[in-house]
């Protein structure tokens, strides 16, 4: 999880530098997004490192491609970002981010376009089915 560390560190420096030319050109530019309650799918009473290995168990993967998420309930920064995709070209993805907070690893996600296949669709969130997402979220977690 090296790259998360890495991700951290840098994407709200690179949040203000597209704020900044998003401004100048009368555009909505971010690296960094607020996730409200009503992406939230589970809490797992599980460490950090149990939940990466239950997701990867079922089949996410750990997707450094995301604007870094805060969590709006505490303002937590997310913990991880990852993803299911039907092969790389697929138009959609589940995707989810960790929130490691006192009571446990919130997961709090969606369904959407995938950025590969439909990079500006995906950016600007078209399409963003929560209730797809937490679905299937929780199909895999009860497997």
């Amino acid at each position: 999880m090296n790259i998360h560390k890495i991700r951290r560190l840098l994407y709200p420096g690179i949040h203000r530098k597209k704020q900044y030319i998003g401004n100048r050109i009368n555009r909505e530019l971010y690296a960094k997004l607020t996730m409200y309650d009503d992406q939230y799918i589970c809490t797992l009473e599980e460490t950090l490192e149990e939940a990466y290995e239950l997701l990867a168990d079922v089949g996410f993967s750990y997707e450094p491609i995301a604007s870094l998420k805060i969590w709006e309930p505490t303002g937590r920064i997310e913990d991880g970002s990852f993803v299911i995709r039907n092969g790389l070209l697929d138009p959609y993805q589940l995707h989810v981010h960790l929130f490691d907070e006192d009571d446990g690893v919130i997961i709090a996600g969606h369904y959407e376009y995938s950025w590969i296949r439909h990079p500006y669709k995906h950016y600007r969130v078209h399409k963003l089915d929560l209730e797809a997402g937490r679905e299937m979220v929780m199909a895999l977690l009860e497997k």
